[in-house]
């Protein structure tokens, strides 16, 4: 019994010692003392206690994320980079001495208007306000680069006291506060401004701080200090700056509109010029750059969160360690951290499943982050690609476009090892996460009301909320070996892409993320699911938007509900992997029962899938209406569906109501279809419809156009020919019926995807810009297609259409003669001589034509893609073109060019378009049998029949008559008429 009796008297002092241990570890954490408390820790852990207590290893884990962040994170700074070794103790000292900031008043007439915050450590950026202690803790890590350029400088007027005068945007003037001073103090700038027009920017030490002008002044960041002038009339503004030895200020004017005429300028000069080196003038110090040191990389940059060693891995694999050992120690007890320690209101309650959850997404994170490091990111930082001036997604491209060997991936053996190892890893911490969420979930709440749980359920959790969570757990381990719908993964009933992980943990060979990385950076944003799913990430997934495209939505009893039509410009959005649909421009006063303000769409097979909507109050019919869900089919409106012989688009267009009536202009009236619509039907449509050029260089297009005729005093439709010149523009031959004078019109067009937009610009004949034609071709087939009129250049039938504005066309290669004159149509064209037709070609008359050029040319080329006009040897019916330019030897002798130079034909062409001409329809007589007599070896001559009759009816020659107006002499062209007296 005695032996007994004193082995529990020294179990009692061995833990009366360790618990104030505890309470010593417990203290230095708190005074972010975590050496000493490391000690401690290390003293109880090698102690040689049997049963130790599990509340050991959470002080380690607290212990450890303040000893990475206040210890070995500056040291990881100082010896990696230049950050200076005090400010970087400073700056990650959690005890909250950090960075201290000097309160300075700025006193200007005996006034304070405002306080100046100085740190004194260093020309880097300040902010103004305790509120930005982190950032000022952070920006005196390192000494600062400040950033130059040179602009156009300021004018010096001697004459009205010496001022620097502003007076154009982008003008700059810097002074320096003399090193040499013994003291920082308060510098006032006199700003002169009775003559003032915009501001002055204001810089200290490369950093923005305010502004001046006319009105008062405002700063900013390293002050706070603001003066407004209101109703009364001064011409200088004292400008108080508190300045450290070597400071550098500069100014910048601003806010000049274009168009101010006069002397209007602002001054500024020092109060005390001799405080002051000469001043900097046309130069401004506008930016800043910490100096990180000599070659460092994008990989330096970030080892701090992947490499093995660095402070953030290290602390990870630290973090799990002391997790794993208190899982193995704790059992079913209940380790509680008390609210006099953690100064948190409540007692946090710890269980050995708080402590497996935690462990399980501390490994997730670092097997991605050991993934990441093993890519290749030895690149050197470059500021100028390193600016973010073009926003997130330009600034990428050109930094990946900048670099050839970015992110070469390593295709080692050990990688691959790594590979398998990081996606066991991360299967396992799934399944652990699995284990101890039934405890988190079931476990209730503590027996002391006031305690709570590390780790707590939501008091409404369910059992089915629980199951949903297994099993999103189990979707997101399938997706390491597979595809998994993002409904599945998210928990959600709308999206339904499949999704994977596997290219990231690939066993066989290691993702090549440098690839890929430029595969996105060059792509649009169209491009970018297309793109993942070549990588294998992604399938069966919605578009990345419906742009030009037609759905079709069924109830559930498969009655068509509703009709839309989305175009580029429209004001939706729409997230293919959540499946949501929103309409901006929505309005509760439509006729539609589906809420587009807020649509659920999912996938379920190419061109098609599932919607399911809300009720909402619809003001229309005054009452909620019900929530609705059924099939949709999505298809381009290009397509002719309906199967009436004109694209979906068109017919949508036509029938749309177009009184005002409708609130939602992108719901238009259901088309009839001859059948309900399915996946398979619109998929056989889409394949065989034939692709829209995506060149019209070296066509012609003909187009039906109707103009009024002033002679005949009726419309009249003629054919209209435009000559496509190169990839973004072209031209038509235009007969000004008003003026008798032929006119060129340049029209510029734009090919994108099915999609061929013409712009001409329309102006009042002067100057003014009276609005922009917007025309659109959908194409049928190889050579026909449908124009559209539009009504806004941003949004392709924005507004309803009408009938007027849709009109049929054909195009063909310009090296056939189609109309047969002897002359290739676009040899004739830059002749303004316009192919004459009586109505449109066929389809099959313009394939007929190719294949007969074909044959006579000796050319393989059967599909009429061939877009420049083959040279004359080529073409039998081509004129001689000696020097293969493009404008034939007779039309260069007569009009001043060159024959045998391939170089002049827009000589020649300037010439002829430059001569007034007269067609055929300008200078004979309309009216019926009116007729044409030509010059016929220098004589004209016709022949005048007078007929006779009794009784109107039965005519008969009297006597026939010639006339003959001998030789014609001298170039000028004569017209003769004849004219009867009353």
């Amino acid at each position: 019994m005695k032996a007994l009796k004193i082995y529990f008297l020294i179990s009692i002092f061995t833990l009366r010692a360790f618990s104030s241990s505890f309470t010593e570890i417990n203290s230095a954490i708190k005074a972010y003392d975590f050496t000493a408390a490391e000690t401690k820790i290390n003293e109880y852990l090698s102690s040689g206690i049997s049963d130790l207590d599990p509340e050991i290893y959470i002080l380690e884990f607290i212990n450890e994320i303040g000893k990475a962040f206040e210890i070995e994170t500056p040291l990881y700074l100082i010896n990696n980079f230049n950050a200076v070794e005090d400010r970087a103790y400073n700056a990650f000292d959690l005890s909250g001495n950090g960075v201290d900031i000097i309160e300075i008043p700025l006193i200007v007439d005996s006034q304070v208007k405002g306080y100046w915050y100085d740190l004194s450590l260093g020309n880097f950026p300040t902010y103004n306000d305790l509120d930005y202690e982190l950032d000022n803790r952070a920006n005196s890590l390192f000494e600062w680069t400040i950033k130059s350029k040179i602009g156009n400088p300021f004018s010096f007027d001697i004459s009205q006291g010496a001022f620097y005068y502003g007076s154009e945007n982008g003008e700059f003037i810097s002074f320096q506060y003399n090193p040499s001073n013994n003291s920082s103090n308060q510098e006032d700038f006199m700003i002169e401004v009775s003559q003032a027009m915009g501001s002055l920017r204001i810089y200290i030490n490369g950093q923005d701080i305010g502004w001046v002008n006319e009105y008062g002044y405002s700063l900013y960041d390293k002050s706070n200090a603001n003066h407004h002038i209101d109703g009364v009339s001064v011409s200088i503004i004292q400008l108080p700056l508190y300045l450290n030895p070597g400071d550098l200020i500069t100014f910048e004017q601003i806010d000049r509109h274009s168009g101010n005429e006069g002397d209007y300028q602002i001054g500024v000069m020092p109060a005390t010029p001799f405080n002051f080196k000469s001043p900097d003038n046309g130069k401004a110090y506008y930016d800043y750059n910490p100096d990180l040191g000599e070659g460092i990389t994008v990989g330096d940059i970030t080892s701090f969160l992947f490499k093995g060693d660095a402070p953030a891995r290290s602390l990870l694999s630290t973090l799990i360690s002391s997790l794993d050992n208190f899982i193995n120690t704790v059992d079913n007890q209940t380790v509680s951290l008390g609210y006099e320690f953690t100064g948190y209101n409540s007692d946090i309650l710890i269980q050995k499943s708080d402590a497996i959850a935690l462990k399980s997404f501390l490994e997730i994170i670092d097997v991605f982050a050991g993934i990441m490091n093993q890519y290749d990111l030895e690149i050197d930082i470059d500021d100028s690609i390193l600016e973010d001036d073009d926003g997130m997604y330009n600034t990428a491209k050109e930094f990946l476009n900048a670099y050839t060997t970015i992110l070469t991936h390593k295709n080692t053996s050990g990688n691959i090892s790594d590979q398998s190892e990081s996606k066991n890893k991360i299967t396992t911490a799934f399944s652990d996460i699995q284990s101890a969420l039934q405890t988190l979930w079931f476990r209730g709440v503590p027996n002391d009301p006031t305690d709570i749980y590390l780790i707590e359920a939501s008091n409404t959790s369910s059992n089915a909320e629980y199951q949903k969570a297994i099993n999103q757990i189990d979707y997101l381990k399938n997706s390491l070996n597979g595809y998994e719908t993002t409904s599945n993964i998210t928990g959600k009933t709308d999206g339904g892409a499949s999704v994977s992980l596997a290219p990231f943990l690939n066993t066989s060979t290691p993702l090549d993320i440098r690839q890929l990385a430029i595969d996105l950076s060059d792509s649009t944003e169209r491009q970018t699911n297309t793109i993942l799913n070549t990588y294998g990430f992604i399938k069966d997934y919605l578009p990345e938007d419906f742009d030009g495209k037609i759905l079709v939505f069924y109830n559930s009893n498969n009655q068509i509900n509703s009709t839309i039509l989305l175009n580029r410009g429209d004001n939706y959005a729409f997230d293919p992997f959540e499946g949501e649909l929103y309409i901006s421009d929505f309005s509760t006063y439509g006729d539609s029962s589906i809420d587009f303000r807020d649509l659920n769409l999912s996938y379920a097979s190419n061109y098609s899938g599932e919607w399911n909507s809300d009720g909402y109050y619809n003001n229309n019919i005054g009452q909620q209406t019900s929530p609705l869900s059924g099939n949709f089919y999505y298809y381009d409106s290009l397509l002719d569906l309906n199967q009436n012989g004109s694209p979906d688009a068109v017919d949508l267009s036509i029938s749309s109501n177009g009184d005002g009536s409708s609130h939602n202009d992108f719901i238009y009236p259901n088309l009839s279809y001859q059948s309900q619509l399915d996946s398979s039907f619109i998929g056989g449509i889409q394949s065989a419809r034939y692709p829209t050029p995506q060149s019209l260089k070296g066509y012609i297009s003909l187009q039906e156009d109707e103009e009024y005729d002033m002679h005949m005093a009726q419309n009249v439709t003629e054919i209209e020919a435009k000559y496509f010149i190169s990839n973004d523009d072209s031209f038509e031959i235009d007969i000004n019926t008003m003026y008798n004078r032929r006119e060129i019109d340049i029209e510029t067009y734009e090919i994108d995807g099915d999609i061929i937009t013409f712009t001409e610009t329309i102006t009042d004949g002067a100057t003014y810009i009276l609005g922009k034609d917007i025309n659109q071709l959908f194409f049928n087939d190889q050579y026909s297609y449908i124009q559209m009129e539009l009504e806004d250049p941003d949004d392709y039938m924005e507004t309803p259409n009408n009938e007027t504005d849709i009109e049929s066309g054909v195009i063909y290669p310009a090296y056939l003669d189609l109309d047969n004159d002897g002359l290739a149509d676009g040899d004739g064209m830059k002749a303004q001589i316009t192919p004459k037709f009586d109505r449109l070609p066929t389809r099959a008359e313009i394939q007929t034509a190719v294949e007969l050029y074909n044959q006579n040319s000796g050319s393989s080329n059967d599909n009429g893609g061939e877009q420049t006009p083959p040279n004359s040897n080529q073409n039998l019916n081509a004129l001689t073109d000696s020097d293969d330019d493009n404008m034939p030897d007779a039309l260069e002798l007569r009009y001043g060019g060159n024959s045998l130079d391939p170089n002049d034909a827009t000589i020649t062409l300037n010439q002829i378009l430059s001569v007034d001409r007269y067609t055929l329809s300008e200078i004979t007589d309309l009216r019926l049998g009116s007729t044409l007599y030509e010059v016929s070896q220098g004589v004209v001559s016709f022949n005048i029949i007078l007929e006779e009759s009794s009784d109107l009816v039965n005519w008969t020659p009297h006597e026939p008559m010639q006339v003959s107006l001998g030789q014609q002499t001298g170039d000028n062209s004569k017209f003769y008429r004849f004219r009867m007296n009353d």
